[in-house]
């Protein structure tokens, strides 16, 4: 992992001490030799950056979209990333369809995010992962990392089909605080392809068994 020169942000509260070791000291992402190197990662509840810039540190030649919708968290993220061009940030968070939504935080309690519609007058925009592929201009995703706590699941239980098979890796977190029946669903989700399975701290992460992984030259944004 290459060294940070800049600044990194931890502020005064427990969640971030705990987000902070989980990504660079007991190393929940780290995911070993992969065969091809990494060109786009989406990071969803990107939370303050830790995991976008370990991401970074790890995979340089990577463009790295992150999601996250707290605006506390949001504002911090901006902080952490501001030096990384590779970067880029949503103030949204993914859902399985473009829509005008609430959302309530229960990360606190790793109860993750749960979004619903809403006619309030100062919603969330959620964005949809073939937003983000049009977006960046993707023809695939590398790494895709989420947690499939509260409503992130909901990705994968409908409007998947036109991704999902552009999905090399799925980094899942936080697989001890799931619902029942959480991973059943993700698996339903990619029954069609062959992925192999491995753990990395409380993440499971699966890897796209390919007998040939051709790579792909991004154009430069």
């Amino acid at each position: 992992m290459r060294k940070f020169y800049h600044p990194i942000i931890i502020r005064r509260n427990a969640a971030d001490d705990v987000a902070f070791q989980q990504v660079f000291l007991t190393k929940n992402y780290q995911i070993g030799e992969l065969g091809f190197k990494p060109r786009s990662i989406v990071d969803v509840n990107a939370y303050v950056g830790y995991s976008s810039m370990y991401f970074n540190s790890v995979y340089p030649e990577a463009r790295i979209a992150c999601i996250e919708a707290n605006a506390s968290n949001f504002a911090t993220l901006q902080k952490n990333t501001q030096y990384i061009p590779a970067i880029t940030r949503f103030t949204n968070c993914l859902w399985s369809e473009a829509a005008e939504v609430q959302i309530n935080d229960l990360r606190s309690v790793n109860q993750g995010i749960w979004i619903e519609r809403t006619a309030n007058e100062t919603p969330t925009k959620s964005i949809t992962i073939d937003q983000i592929l049009n977006d960046k201009n993707w023809k695939e995703i590398d790494i895709l990392k989420i947690d499939l706590s509260g409503s992130g699941i909901d990705v994968f239980v409908s409007n998947f089909e036109t991704w999902i098979h552009l999905v090399r890796i799925f980094i899942l977190e936080n697989s001890n605080h799931w619902k029942t029946g959480t991973l059943d669903i993700f698996l339903k989700s990619i029954k069609d392809l062959k992925f192999k399975k491995t753990q990395c701290g409380q993440s499971i992460v699966f890897i796209k068994e390919e007998e040939e992984i051709e790579e792909f030259e991004e154009e430069q944004e």
